[in-house]
């Protein structure tokens, strides 16, 4: 059974988004600096009133999916851009593909979503495009 934690980004997968030019405040969850425990506390935003600069925005599948482009433009010579496409049959597949070509940019296979899409955002910026933001 999936827990919270396996559906948001993990601190070390927030910094590195950060890092490449996620804004913080696309996360809707954030992992609360320890306290007592010596341990990260996930919640989400709603009624974040004491920020900690220890504090890790947590990204969530939806706030990923947001920052992604929903196209790329086509090369030179081709009339239609790549379009997101997303899909899941043994494991999730995220690709851009061209509706008229059907040929596809940016593909990659993964069991775990959330390292799917931050993996594809990484791929993103790495290749010159840039994010929904």
């Amino acid at each position: 059974m999936k827990t919270m934690k396996d559906q948001v980004t993990s601190i070390e997968q927030s910094k590195r988004l950060i890092e490449m030019g996620v804004p913080a405040d696309k996360a809707n969850m954030v992992w609360l600096a320890p306290i007592d425990l010596n341990e990260y506390y996930l919640t989400t935003k709603m009624g974040y009133c004491c920020p900690d600069e220890r504090d890790i925005p947590a990204f969530t599948v939806a706030d990923l999916l947001g920052v992604m482009p929903p196209d790329i433009p086509a090369v030179v010579g081709q009339n239609h851009d790549y379009a997101l496409t997303l899909s899941n049959n043994f494991c999730w597949n995220l690709r851009y593909e061209n509706s008229h070509t059907h040929q596809c940019i940016g593909e990659q296979l993964e069991f775990d979503l959330v390292d799917l899409l931050c993996n594809r955002i990484e791929w993103i910026v790495s290749n010159g495009y840039e994010l929904n933001l």
